[in-house]
């Protein structure tokens, strides 16, 4: 008997994936560098989409959590690039479009909490993009 088993892009996250989300997660909270940024969301994100994940989605934002300290506004950035990714590859359903304005609160949701505490607080925004 043979059986079919379908592997989870969560399944075997590529090191090189978690090398990026650590660097991006890093570029967008500690250094804020604008080129680094540029070049790690316009090159390496999408050589990674073509070598990994030319026809699938990406991982799921809890599968590289522990890259980013679980950080809930750079989760949702995380989901709302890859949403969007798997829409340029893929035929959304409808059900991917109504998750798509799903991904969007999330994301606006997590941008105004984080605004809120920023002007509680003295230091710097907790996350530059």
């Amino acid at each position: 008997l043979r059986s079919t088993m379908v592997i989870s892009p969560d399944d075997c996250v590529p090191q090189t994936l978690t090398d990026f989300v650590f660097d991006l997660y890093d570029s967008v909270t500690l250094s804020q560098l604008a080129e680094e940024q540029s070049r790690l969301y316009n090159t390496v994100l999408r050589d990674l989409s073509s070598k990994y994940f030319a026809t699938s989605p990406w991982p799921s934002p809890q599968s590289i959590a522990s890259e980013c300290n679980g950080d809930p506004l750079f989760l949702a950035f995380y989901r709302e690039l890859t949403h969007r990714h798997w829409h340029a590859v893929s035929r959304p359903t409808l059900r991917d479009r109504m998750e798509g304005w799903d991904v969007y609160r999330e994301l606006f949701d997590e941008l105004l909490e984080t605004a809120e505490s920023d002007v509680d607080s003295d230091g710097p925004p907790k996350l530059f993009i």
